[in-house]
């Protein structure tokens, strides 16, 4: 039996009505297709750039050094007992650092816990501010420090000593500038495998701090940079030289003076 067509029908069968659903159905496909298809690009668009972030962030922290410091804060002669302070440890301009003094039970003391961070393995000056909450102010901190990767600078009994002043005459006692060059015995000594080594620039100068053996053959180079005038120190790992005498000699300028210390492994 043949299909009976009527006005609404085609060759085919289908009636004018079934061509314009399905024509309809067509469109609204392709559209949805469409959309669909725009949703996924730009969701793998926002991936692809949230992966180049996270992975471009990842490679700097990666290249980030840190030093870490215990130290204890002094203004106008006092020891701080308040966390109505922040400490900020600055490369020039640049914060490297920040920290709140915590109180320690066990020291009955305020002691803070500050990691400064570096792209550079060493020779990098550091200087520190402190901020007063209670009296929004700002104070410059001394003494200045060496950057060292991986160093640790200050014990829980032997902090570092970060201080500071508020009217004109105790900052410049604060501030503690050097009057004289000066490179101070390295502590401890002997020692294995790490010590530190102190010196005092009173003005600024090409630094170069360097360790010899007894042979007079240079081991290690501390300090390679321009710095400012100020106290410093720095971390010697000995980690990979064997036992003996070793000498350190640092040169500013027309200033030149040598130490002894010995390693004990």
């Amino acid at each position: 039996m043949q299909p009976i067509k009527n006005k609404y029908s085609n060759e085919s069968g289908f009636t004018l009505i079934e061509v314009l659903i399905a024509a309809v159905l067509l469109v609204f496909g392709l559209i949805a297709f469409g959309v669909f298809s725009g949703n996924l690009v730009q969701k793998n668009t926002l991936l692809e750039r949230k992966t180049m972030a996270a992975t471009a962030a990842q490679s700097m922290i990666e290249r980030l050094k840190s030093n870490a410091l215990a130290g204890t804060l002094v203004l106008n002669g006092d020891a701080v007992r308040s966390e109505d302070f922040l400490v900020g440890a600055f490369s020039g301009d640049e914060v490297r650092g920040v920290a709140l003094p915590q109180y320690v039970e066990a020291l009955d003391r305020y002691l803070i816990f500050l990691l400064i961070y570096s792209n550079a393995a060493s020779g990098e000056a550091i200087t520190f501010r402190l901020y007063d909450a209670q009296a929004d102010s700002i104070y410059e901190a001394t003494p200045a420090l060496t950057f060292e990767a991986d160093a640790t600078l200050g014990t829980l009994t032997d902090p570092v000593v970060l201080t500071a002043g508020t009217d004109t005459n105790t900052a410049t006692d604060a501030f503690d500038l050097p009057t004289e060059f000066a490179l101070y015995q390295n502590y401890p000594n002997p020692f294995n495998p790490t010590t530190t080594i102190r010196y005092a620039l009173p003005q600024p100068g090409q630094v170069s701090l360097r360790v010899y053996n007894v042979l007079g053959r240079e081991v290690a180079r501390l300090v390679e940079t321009e710095q400012p005038p100020g106290r410093y120190a720095v971390t010697f790992d000995a980690s990979r030289l064997g036992s003996g005498v070793y000498f350190y000699q640092i040169r500013v300028g027309d200033f030149v003076e040598t130490h002894r210390m010995i390693l004990l492994k």
